[in-house]
Order: C-alpha cells, then structure tokens, then sequence
C-alpha cells in the first residue's frame, strides 16, 4: 500500500505540474552508481574484467532504475530524463564494444517503460561522447545535454542534426560562468543562438547556476538569453 500511496502523491504532484510545465521523471545513473559503489578505478577494471560479481551489481542497478521509471510513467510524466558520464575531455573512457556489451543492453531495460509508453527520453553525458550518438540514437533518446566546450559546435550541430537529436544548449560553466566576465558570457550565448537556432525548434536554452558563478555572469546569461 506503502507504493501506491507514494505513486499517487506523484501522479498528483505531475498532474498539477504539467498545467504549466513539461515534467520530467528520472532515471538514475548507472555507471555512476557502479562507481560510487566500487571507486571510479575499480569500476574501470571490473567493467574490463566482466566478472560474475559485476554483472550481478549492474542487474541489480537496473531493476533499481527502472522501477524508478515505472514510477514515472504510472504517474504520468511527459518524458524521462537521466544522465551516465561517459567520456573523458577527448573521448570515451571505455570502448564501444564494452558500451556495448556492459551499459547499452541495461540502459535499453531502463528505458523501455519509457518507449513503450511513447515519452520523451533525454540524456545528459560529459565528456566527449560523440562516437555514442549512434547508440543512443538506437536507445530512443530524443534529446541531449553535452558538454559543450568539449566539441567543435558546428560538428556538433551536424550530428545532432543526423540523429535527430535536440539539444539543451547549457553555457560552458566551467571556464566562461566561472572565471570569464559578463562580456564573454553574452558573446558565448550569441554564438550558441547563432548555431543551434532554438527559435526554429530542436534546441533550448538550459540554466543551472552553480555557486562558483559570480552573480554578474549569472545576470548576463538570463539577460543575454530573454533578449534573443
């Protein structure tokens, strides 16, 4: 009973948001559970090694997920949205086939109440994941959250458009939010604009403000972007 009074509550709480917003469930993380589970480095190894053991701990992680999204669903939120890291700042951490064989299988069982129910799945990933594209592309997911100081923009944009893929254009927060000044903050938004085009569709501005941002970078992104 204890369940279906918490799915409730959030059918609830969805039904209310989705007068005025798109709502979101999540999906969780499952390499980054693994690693905070085992230590990145030990992750790495066990994901190499293809033990028993750790196939047992990403099975289990899974259902964990993916009843995380059947909660979701049953309460009747317009998309899911989850993020795994898997690049470093030039390219996968892993090889494809180890995507392929270790993550892919069980992100596509996390996923598939979504699909099945025809939701709206994002995924956000740092690092550099270009070469995933065509696997997430086969996942289901509709739209992305990069880091985007990581590519050549206008190769990005290209593959998006391949995939289908949109886009939550999110301002480099680690150089240009921190430690640039309001100048580089709005020059970085007039370029993003320029490229990916929210206005014709496909792509939004995303803003998540951290507490290293100085606050004037903070006002010269909000301004910069409600004057496009």
């Amino acid at each position: 009973m204890k369940g279906k009074a918490v799915t409730s509550k959030l059918a609830q709480c969805f039904i209310e948001r989705k007068k005025d917003y798109f709502a979101f469930g999540h999906g969780g993380g499952l390499l980054e559970r693994l690693w905070l589970l085992r230590g990145f480095e030990s992750a790495m190894m066990d994901l190499h090694d293809d033990t028993p053991e750790i196939n047992t701990l990403l099975d289990r992680l899974t259902e964990y997920f993916r009843g995380q999204v059947e909660a979701a669903v049953s309460a009747g939120v317009d998309g899911i949205s989850m993020g795994d890291d898997y690049g470093t700042q030039q390219g996968l951490m892993f090889s494809k086939d180890v995507f392929r064989h270790a993550i892919k299988p069980r992100l596509a069982r996390i996923l598939e109440p979504a699909r099945k129910a025809g939701l709206h799945i994002h995924f956000h990933s740092c690092g550099y994941v270009l070469d995933l594209f065509d696997e997430f592309k086969e996942l289901g997911i509709g739209s992305l959250w990069p880091q985007l100081p990581l590519y050549d923009l206008h190769e990005l944009k290209r593959a998006l458009d391949t995939y289908g893929f949109s886009i939550a254009i999110h301002t480099d927060r680690a150089n240009i939010m921190t430690i640039g000044c309001p100048g580089d903050v709005r020059e970085a938004v007039l370029l993003e604009n320029e490229i990916f085009k929210p206005k014709d569709g496909g792509a939004w501005f995303y803003v998540e403000p951290d507490t290293g941002f100085p606050y004037e970078n903070i006002e010269a992104l909000v301004t910069a972007i409600s004057m496009l």
